[in-house]
């Protein structure tokens, strides 16, 4: 049943990376780019270290809310910025 969930799941952050909506992260300059990755207690997005990228992501998962009737807990997001970013974002 789980992976049945994470396979809804990353269907919907693709189909919301093929619409140009989110973003990948590179993992190395050549290397390949993730959108997310699912493990066994927790997942990991990635996307556009913005205001607009993290609505943007947050539809998403509230997409996946409505269409698998899962309730996820936004008290327990955490999120983190590449050391680089500004402080306005």
């Amino acid at each position: 049943m789980a992976s049945l969930k994470a396979s809804g799941f990353s269907t919907l952050i693709n189909m919301a990376w093929r619409e140009m909506r989110i973003s990948r992260a590179r993992v190395r300059r050549s290397g390949v780019s993730v959108t997310h990755l699912f493990f066994a207690v927790g997942s990991v997005l990635f996307g556009e270290a913005s205001v607009e990228g993290a609505n943007i992501m947050k539809e998403v998962v509230t997409e996946y809310e409505e269409v698998s009737r899962q309730l996820v807990n936004f008290d327990k997001f955490l999120i983190y910025f590449s050391g680089n970013m500004g402080h306005e974002v």
